[in-house]
């Protein structure tokens, strides 16, 4: 059991608990070996006595630690003693992003994007040494102090979710991707994914599915649409909302590739947020879905059961079934069975795509079957469905022809062939002409070859007489490549690039790399081509943060014990000088240059300058005392005795003896002291009434004065 001010590896001083989760308690602790603060994750006894859980927690953690990222919460160690499994991680005071969104109901769009940025670059980092978060939530992300955001917790999740540990106390659900929801394969898409909800909270200040039970939630990630988060908040921008729609599409392969593609995106929405530049994939399961509400698809068959009604089976697609294609796209005959089937199926992603690609277009069937007669036997899913339509506007009175569809369909096959014949010409024509002037068939003088375009302006991708080879092509003035400025000075790059023509955004960044105010990267990169006008976003240094700590008590302390705690404060011993001091004995800090009595913080590495006791001045005082008697009624004469301390207590100046007579007076001689405390002691009656009279009883009483004693001169 963790206790405070226990060590822990030899080298790990428990200071403080700081945090506590489902799996695990964190601490605040002093590495005594590296002379730093930390922050110890202890897992909880019942996972610490999981063997299996244990071996592949240790293995994620370790991986984990060889991640050193700006955006991540470094791990530094991992180690077990005496049962207790611990994690040694960098610590980072601040705030979760969960608690912050919840100080602020939610964020602005461009606070909200600036942290999806870094958190992003984070598991970006991450993904390229194949380690995968597996439980990217607001509680896993931390807003330090300084404004830098980190992504904690790499590892624990892959460990977690291996040994079945319960969404409640992964706190996870609401976040989780559709296919870990299924227990399936996850995989960098899932963190993306997970991104997506996470970004939608900070926009909205909620999250996009909620239920009464994890499993609940669970089953909406699975099965329901993600709701736009313009929903919630009208003015979000387009460009922002279907990153959001992008990162949470069902299907992993209709999400972002790689988080570098989505970082790409963000970037790009901090400078036109209301552009439409994010491409989603087309929305195909919103169409299937409506369509399995009034026919039967493929992908569903009816089994029997007891009482000959039909019920929906998913998973099986009607060409992988042995029975003749006549059977199989049998319209459904029974009304019952209509209703169990458009009623009782609920629709995925898989289930769509596989009924999408299954069906053949309506045009096809229908204008075949009604030219001819032929192929009874192959009517197909929607024919059923639209002699349902008919039956269904006849009991409800419609009187429309029955031939109308019919009529419909052979004009839209009409209309379809006759611009798939113009496409296959066209095609064919541009193929001819490729392969001719390939072959030379349109060149009739090698002096007559387009003039290569100058250095830095880009080839246009059409010209005005493609086919006359006696002009030149025409040049594109307005495209040039981007100068390279990496690694200049801030207002250097932004001449540079302006002088081109390009408009300049800038980013600062932390880095330890590239010193402050020089550029660490552009985008567009270096030599890629972009249009007059077109912004260029350069990324500047702004070198380290600072950090900032609180002066530790050092007042009254040797200069050996201050240099040590100066430093575990990460601030250096700046002047040292002296000076008398009757307070503080010879040697000790009397001063520093701060207020005395109060917290200070200043910046890491800043130097404190020390003023060190040279004891008390050699000089010789006196002082003219004169004690009156006490506003005291109660007073007993001849009680008092008078006694002078110096400023430190610690020696005695004068002392009267008892059973002195007030007023008093005399003139003290003191040696090596300027200031001093008078403290006068008296007796005092106090009359108390008892049932057997009234008893006089004697109390002391005490009254102190700060006194000046004058230095004697010769």
């Amino acid at each position: 059991m963790i206790k405070i001010g226990m060590m822990i590896g030899d080298r790990y001083e428990i200071l403080e608990k700081i945090g506590t989760g489902g799996m695990s308690d964190v601490y605040k602790a002093k590495c005594h070996k590296l002379n730093r603060f930390v922050a110890v994750k202890v897992l909880k006894q019942e996972f610490g006595e999981n063997t299996s859980f244990v071996q592949k927690f240790r293995v994620e953690a370790q991986a984990a630690a060889g991640l050193m990222h700006a955006n991540i919460v470094n791990v530094y160690d991992v180690g077990e003693e005496s049962g207790i499994h611990y994690i040694v991680m960098e610590l980072v005071e601040g705030i979760t992003l969960k608690n912050y969104i919840e100080k602020k109901s939610r964020l602005s769009v461009k606070e909200a994007v600036s942290i999806a940025i870094q958190v992003s670059m984070g598991i970006e980092a991450a993904h390229n040494n194949k380690i995968i978060h597996r439980d990217i939530k607001p509680q896993n992300i931390i807003i330090s102090k300084e404004g830098r955001v980190k992504v904690t917790d790499f590892g624990i999740a892959k460990a977690a979710t291996s040994n079945t540990i319960t969404s409640n106390v992964m706190g996870s659900v609401h976040y989780t991707s559709p296919e870990q929801a299924r227990g399936g394969y996850s995989d960098a898409k899932s963190d993306i994914y997970s991104l997506g909800v996470t970004l939608f909270e900070m926009l909205t200040g909620k999250v996009p599915f909620n239920g009464e039970t994890t499993v609940s939630i669970a089953i909406k990630h699975i099965q329901e649409e993600m709701p736009s988060p313009k929903q919630f908040v009208s003015d979000i921008p387009v460009s922002v909302e279907k990153i959001v729609l992008k990162c949470c599409q069902k299907m992993p392969d209709k999400r972002y590739k790689s988080m570098a593609e989505l970082i790409e995106d963000l970037k790009r929405s901090l400078i036109n947020p209301n552009e439409d530049f994010v491409k989603l994939a087309p929305a195909a399961a919103k169409t299937a879905a409506t369509r399995a509400n009034t026919t039967r698809p493929n992908g569903v068959r009816t089994q029997q059961n007891g009482s000959g009604t039909g019920k929906a089976v998913a998973g099986e697609n009607v060409s992988n079934q042995p029975k003749e294609r006549s059977e199989q796209r049998k319209p459904v005959e029974s009304s019952k069975e209509k209703e169990e089937v458009s009623t009782t199926r609920t629709w995925d992603a898989e289930d769509v795509k596989s009924n999408v690609t299954s069906r053949k277009p309506q045009g096809e069937n229908s204008a075949r079957n009604n030219r001819n007669g032929k192929n009874q036997g192959r009517t197909s899913v929607r024919a059923a469905t639209l002699e349902e339509a008919k039956k269904t506007q006849k009991s409800q009175g419609n009187k429309r022809p029955n031939n109308k569809n019919n009529e419909y369909d052979e004009k839209m096959e009409r209309v379809t062939t006759t611009i798939m014949v113009i496409i296959v010409v066209l095609i064919g024509l541009a193929v001819l002409y490729v392969v001719a002037r390939v072959c030379g068939l349109f060149d009739s003088n090698d002096s007559k070859q387009p003039t290569p375009p100058d250095q830095g302006i880009v080839q246009p991708d059409n010209t005005d007489n493609p086919d006359d080879t006696g002009e030149d092509d025409k040049v594109n003035q307005n495209r040039f490549q981007v100068n390279d400025v990496v690694g200049m000075l801030k207002n250097v790059a932004r001449v540079n690039i302006e002088d081109q023509g390009f408009v300049v955004e800038f980013i600062e960044m932390e880095s330890e790399e590239v010193p402050a105010g020089r550029v660490i990267s552009q985008d567009p990169e270096a030599g890629a081509y972009a249009d007059i006008g077109a912004t260029v976003v350069i990324t500047v240094s702004i070198g380290v943060a600072d950090k900032f700590t609180v002066i530790p008590d050092i007042l009254g302390k040797p200069l050996e014990e201050v240099e040590v705690l100066l430093e575990e404060a990460n601030l250096k011993v700046g002047t040292k000088t002296s000076q008398y001091s009757e307070e503080y004995a010879r040697g000790l800090v009397c001063s520093y240059g701060y207020p005395i009595g109060q917290p200070v913080t200043v910046k890491e590495g800043t130097p404190i300058n020390l003023v060190l006791s040279l004891g008390p001045e050699e000089a010789t005082y006196y002082y003219d005392m004169l004690v009156e008697v006490p506003n005291d009624i109660n007073y007993v004469p001849g009680s008092a005795n008078i006694m002078i301390v110096d400023a430190s207590r610690s020696r005695i100046l004068f002392d009267s003896g008892a059973g002195v007579m007030l007023p008093y007076s005399t003139t003290v001689t003191i040696q090596n002291a300027s200031k001093g405390i008078l403290i006068l002691n008296y007796n005092t009656n106090i009359n108390v009434q008892t049932d057997a009279g009234v008893i006089t009883t004697t109390e002391t009483k005490t009254v102190e004065t700060e006194v000046t004693f004058v230095k004697e001169t010769f």
